[in-house]
């Protein structure tokens, strides 16, 4: 992959991929633009300026969902810092390609300040707080007086502060961190997270009084994204979207499906709704 100048991009060949540029992954980068929106939409009434992503269970991808959210709304215009704030089994350094020992740790334990510790990565304008040294009591830490403090001061000096945080169902970090959000976004993966365990996360966070802004399915396959591809593809084709589609089929063949990640796939926000629909 390259960036807008030409150069290649500093995703590590190992971390969540970054999709937001590139023609492969077009359609999941649209995807994107579509959650950046829903949140735009979702935040009206009452301040968004800290949201914790967290997800059901292990491997749902929820910090390659919180990179490219940040890349989209640092395209968009949004002034957003990234926080690798799963002091667990952090990823979201990857995403960047920086090195997480020094980071969100090191700023709480007072080794530096917050300025020194944040990362400006060019090519996309987000800046990222990696996760710094993995600490013994990772609870406790996102728990304490410091962390609200940190909190506060990220609210202060960013439009929009994501918290890539762990699995909320095993751990009780993302639940600490919700509780003083102004939002969550919860990630589950198509086919394969079990109903109860999305119940079961759900309420872990509804206990903590956490505003559920959404879910983002991820990983749906391309052969499920039928319409919503059929219709992304008409009008994005150059000089084609005033055609008039002829007994409601296209004028011409849709292109053949994007070539999507194994890690991305299609990426949608919906609002939670009752236990039979999570």
């Amino acid at each position: 992959m390259r960036g807008r100048a030409g150069r290649a991009l500093p995703v590590h060949p190992s971390g969540p991929p970054l999709v937001m540029e590139g023609d492969q992954y077009r359609l999941v980068a649209e995807a994107f633009r579509s959650l950046r929106t829903n949140l735009q939409y979702a935040a009206l009434g009452s301040p968004l300026r800290i949201l914790t992503v967290t997800a059901a269970g292990p491997d749902e991808g929820k910090s390659s969902i919180t990179a490219n959210l940040a890349v989209a709304l640092a395209q968009g215009g949004t002034r957003v810092l990234a926080v690798g704030a799963d002091l667990r089994r952090p990823a979201l350094h990857r995403a960047f390609d920086l090195d997480h020992r020094v980071g969100l740790t090191s700023v709480l334990m007072g080794r530096m300040s917050l300025e020194e510790a944040v990362r400006q990565t060019e090519p996309w304008g987000v800046d990222v707080l990696p996760s710094g040294p993995l600490p013994p009591n990772p609870a406790e830490l996102l728990g304490s007086r410091q962390m609200a403090a940190l909190l506060e001061e990220m609210r202060q000096r960013w439009e929009l502060v994501l918290l890539d945080t762990p699995p909320v169902v095993a751990l009780s970090d993302a639940a600490l961190l919700a509780a003083r959000s102004d939002g969550v976004l919860l990630v589950v993966t198509a086919h394969q997270t079990p109903r109860d365990v999305v119940v079961a996360a759900r309420r872990q966070l509804e206990q903590v009084g956490a505003r559920i802004l959404g879910v983002v399915l991820n990983r749906v396959r391309p052969s499920e994204s039928g319409r919503y591809h059929y219709y992304y593809d008409y009008y994005s084709r150059d000089g084609s979207s005033d055609e008039a589609p002829r007994d409601g089929r296209p004028s011409r063949a849709p292109r053949a499906p994007a070539s999507l990640d194994e890690r991305g796939g299609r990426v949608l926000a919906d609002r939670t709704a009752g236990d039979g629909d999570a």
